[in-house]
């Protein structure tokens, strides 16, 4: 995310429903762990490792349907790195809809 002046950010990580599969609560079969971390990078600069000095937050790590960050970011460029963990199935990546609110038109 290229942003060019101070900005808030609303950023939102949502996984599936247990509630719509009739799954009982706290719906381990269709939740998992998630959280959010932003890092800033320089320029296009990619993350082929993992640098703790560029994060900016890390938002706790939740077993719930929706994990959020609310955060002003200065000018600059961040990476959003969403993170869900199955538990059950360390190898399989759960799914996930990543929602971004910002109080700026950018266009």
């Amino acid at each position: 995310v290229k942003v060019s002046k101070k900005t808030k950010f609303y950023i939102s990580l949502q996984q599936t429903d247990g509630r719509m599969y009739y799954d009982t609560f706290p719906f381990k079969n269709y939740t998992n762990k998630c959280n959010i971390i932003i890092v800033k990078t320089k320029g296009n600069q990619a993350l082929s490792t993992f640098d703790s000095n560029n994060i900016i937050t890390i938002s706790s790590i939740k077993m719930h349907r929706e994990n959020s960050i609310y955060i002003t970011l200065d000018p600059g460029e961040y990476v959003i790195v969403p993170s869900v963990l199955n538990e059950n199935n360390k190898k399989s990546k759960g799914k996930f809809w990543l929602n971004l609110y910002i109080n700026e038109m950018y266009i």
